[in-house]
């Protein structure tokens, strides 16, 4: 299958990982014959776009990949839709924002209840903490996360459509 549907342009840049690729298609396969669940949590993007992802990032500072080789982090962004793609034979459910997926999860609650306890300070720290994993200008819009399960089994924790959206895709409206 095409790795990109839309169309670029000549200069554009394309990231492609064939081993990743590989990985999620033996991750694909294991779930569908022994049954799971697998879930990947990640910077990047949802849709596969043209861009260049690679980066280097020292001391929490992005800088040049050639600045200081062996000294600073090299990484790039995932591409959830190719990943998705890569999964043949068993249920995608996402990408969806982390923050989505976290409130899903009933992280709000959860802080909630730990807040109850905590010192004045802690609370503090849970509201930062809080906020960084779930604000759109931090790790709440970046990372996505992308489940696997086997035809046919419902929905994981964090990916269910709320019902107003599940009705509105039934009746073919807003899909």
């Amino acid at each position: 299958p095409s790795a990109l549907s839309r169309p670029g342009q000549v200069g554009d840049v394309f990231e492609q990982a064939p081993a990743r690729n590989r990985y999620m298609a033996d991750i694909a396969s294991r779930l569908e014959s022994d049954g799971g669940a697998a879930l990947v949590i990640d910077y990047g993007h949802g849709e596969s776009a043209n861009g260049d992802t690679l980066q280097a990032v020292r001391a929490h500072r992005a800088q040049s990949i050639f600045a200081e080789p062996g000294l600073a982090d090299l990484t790039s962004h995932v591409d959830f839709e190719a990943l998705g793609r890569a999964a043949a034979g068993v249920a995608v459910h996402g990408p969806v924002r982390q923050g989505e997926f976290l409130r899903g999860l009933g992280i709000e609650a959860r802080a909630a209840a730990l807040q109850r306890s905590a010192t004045p300070a802690q609370s503090l720290e849970i509201d930062s903490a809080l906020h960084r994993l779930l604000d759109t200008r931090q790790m709440g819009e970046l990372f996505k996360a992308l489940a696997l399960t086997q035809n046919g089994a419902p929905p994981p924790a964090g990916f269910e459509r709320p019902a107003s959206a599940a009705s509105a895709a039934a009746q073919g409206v807003g899909a």
